[in-house]
């Protein structure tokens, strides 16, 4: 796929040691053309076995390494993941064993096979380095449109 760029990021998404902002990470993503595919991969029944922390009532209570409950960081990285994805342009997936994996991933270069750029030169031709919105419609009826939703001019200083 000549001069197409895509992100593509295979996580549980469970953070276990960013150094970065989920913020900061947000506005990387926007500074970049890339869309971000993400493919979050469950991996707590894999940690069933691993885990010795009691939930106290004799169940198995499975929490990371800073002693938070598995299923919340699990929402926050899903929710995070999808705003990652979205954002950019891109989408994101959940696999739940190795075959739904390789769809995914079939999946993601049948649709950058199939995908279209466009470009424009905006009106505002300020300098500043702030969250700009996009607004794309469609003519087609039935058609499917996925784009980025704003985007940050690139910095002079980079």
């Amino acid at each position: 796929y000549h001069g197409k760029k895509a992100i593509v990021l295979l996580t549980d998404g469970v953070d276990t040691g960013s150094k970065q902002t989920w913020t900061d990470s947000l506005t990387t993503m926007r500074e970049s053309d890339a869309p971000v595919y993400v493919i979050q991969y469950e991996t707590a029944a894999d940690l069933q076995g691993n885990s010795s922390n009691s939930a106290g009532s004799g169940g198995l209570k499975i929490v990371t390494s800073k002693g938070e409950p598995l299923y919340i960081a699990y929402a926050r990285g899903t929710r995070y993941l999808n705003q990652l994805s979205g954002n950019s342009g891109g989408r994101s997936f959940l696999a739940d064993s190795l075959v739904n994996l390789s769809k995914l991933f079939e999946a993601i270069v049948d649709e950058l096979s199939h995908m279209y750029s466009i470009s424009y030169y905006p009106a505002n031709e300020s300098k500043t380095v702030q969250l700009r919105k996009i607004k794309v419609e469609l003519a087609v009826p039935n058609g499917k449109l996925r784009y980025r939703t704003a985007y940050l001019p690139r910095s002079e200083k980079k």
